[in-house]
């Protein structure tokens, strides 16, 4: 059986200025299932290492789904791949992702009038990134 995992959507669900940290969703389709994963993301973390562990565990979660029993017979193995049009393109544009996300919070640590402080507060809490 295969089955493709393709990440449709970053949520900025909490930004915790005191931690330097965002609580993140990530919406992906499971075949043709929705599912979600929130996940923390310490701004001080290389964004290679969080992508990586992410799809791990997305994939691992996926076989774990699939995989219903567990007897050692060929049916039951479950082949995930991400639905991308090139090898690492997934990968590659959720490191962008989280990327920018970083670049968002550094900007936002240099404002310094009050006006503006509180704006960008509010659109790094309600961020959606959108992946295509």
């Amino acid at each position: 059986m295969s089955l493709k995992i393709k990440v449709k959507r970053v949520e900025v669900k909490k930004f915790d200025f005191r931690n330097n940290s965002l609580e993140l969703t990530f919406l992906y389709l499971e075949g043709d299932k929705q599912y979600t994963i929130k996940k923390p993301f310490s701004l001080n973390e290389n964004s290679m290492l969080f992508v990586k562990n992410l799809m791990q565990e997305l994939k691992k979660s996926a076989k774990v789904k699939y995989n219903l029993d567990n007897d050692e017979s060929f049916n039951n193995i479950v082949n995930v791949l991400f639905d991308e049009s090139e090898d690492g393109d997934t990968e590659e544009k959720l490191i962008s992702v989280m990327d920018k996300l970083k670049d968002k919070v550094k900007g936002f640590k240099k404002v310094r009038s009050a006006e503006n402080y509180l704006d960008k507060h509010y659109e790094i809490n309600n961020l959606v990134i959108d992946i295509r």
